[in-house]
């Protein structure tokens, strides 16, 4: 699904501010989840524009159809892993800011997914570190 952050005209009128335009590409089951992670970066001054996928097929097929600024993958999805969906994203030769967003990583893992080339991980239920997190990685136009 590929859409700009749902916001409604009363959010939109109230809050209106420039702010960054966001391709994000989000690995994520839980359609509830990205919503959230898209307000997230809505409030956190982006201008999100995001596609979800649930498997490494649609991620496959999702990765050259647009020039993504991040990549946020849940930690476990069912029959896929954030771990699955970064190497597919170093295969495609993309150069994609790659960040987990979970409601739970062990430390161990952690430390794997950085030296993996996952370039941070963030708590679903501290999703107000979001937007800063992907600002940091130099994400957006």
């Amino acid at each position: 699904m590929n859409r700009p952050c749902d916001r409604g005209p009363r959010e939109a009128a109230a809050e209106k501010r420039p702010g960054r335009r966001l391709n994000v590409l989000m690995v994520e089951d839980s359609e509830n989840d990205a919503l959230l992670m898209a307000d997230a970066l809505w409030r956190g001054g982006f201008e999100p524009s995001w596609t979800r996928v649930e498997s490494a097929a649609e991620l496959r097929a999702a990765l050259p159809k647009s020039a993504w600024h991040a990549i946020l993958s849940d930690y476990r999805l069912p029959g896929f892993s954030a771990f699955e969906a970064s190497a597919i994203c170093r295969e495609s030769g993309l150069d994609i800011p790659f960040l987990i967003v979970s409601g739970w990583m062990e430390e161990e893992a952690a430390a794997a997914a950085m030296k993996a080339g996952i370039r941070g991980w963030i708590a679903k239920d501290d999703l107000g570190r979001l937007a800063g997190a992907v600002a940091k990685l130099g994400a957006g136009s």
